[in-house]
């Protein structure tokens, strides 16, 4: 049995809808290949996005983050209803490789944070999370 619940209702249902937590972004260039990890600071987050989408938790969105050319600046804002607001506690860090050896052994080269963060998507046996 199917049933059809309007989107807006179904929002109502949910008391905490959840939130970026983390996000893993991968891309290329004429000559390497990034991996970068976002680390998103909670209490900014939770206050941004109050203060993004108000009472109007059905306004559409846009995670915006920008890249500068040399891969070592970056701009994070969330764009809600003709206004962006941006995201300046956001943890980073970005590894590069050769284009043609990406291997997952990339050099550090960018880190806008003292110590560690765990991986996101491997478990301390080595296994990808599901």
């Amino acid at each position: 049995m199917l049933y059809w619940i309007d989107p807006s209702e179904f929002v109502k249902l949910i008391k905490h809808p959840s939130r970026v937590k983390n996000i893993r972004l991968e891309w290329d260039t004429k000559d390497s290949h990034y991996t970068g990890f976002l680390y998103f600071n909670e209490e900014e987050v939770l206050r941004i996005f109050d203060e993004a989408y108000g009472k109007d938790r059905m306004q559409q969105g846009e995670l915006r983050i920008k890249v500068g050319a040399d891969c070592k600046s970056y701009d994070l804002s969330l764009n809600v209803g003709g206004k962006s607001f941006k995201l300046e506690k956001t943890e980073i860090r970005v590894f590069q490789d050769p284009i043609d050896n990406p291997n997952g052994d990339g050099t550090l080269i960018y880190k806008n944070y003292e110590g560690n963060h765990r991986n996101l998507f491997i478990d301390d046996e080595g296994y990808f999370q599901e």
